[in-house]
């Protein structure tokens, strides 16, 4: 690789989430993504 194809290559950083919490529900996330798994809508949440 040249110099310059190095220059081009960057991490992109999400700041968006703020707390350990959502920074690990954001992983699990990336994780079901990169497993491409089908999105399956469940059931209506359940009532009071």
């Amino acid at each position: 690789m040249s110099s310059e194809e190095d220059q081009d290559v960057f991490e992109i950083t999400d700041f968006t989430t703020a707390s350990e919490w959502e920074r690990f529900i954001s992983k699990i996330e990336e994780v079901f993504h990169e497993w491409k798994l089908p999105q399956h809508n469940s059931a209506p949440p359940l009532k009071k």
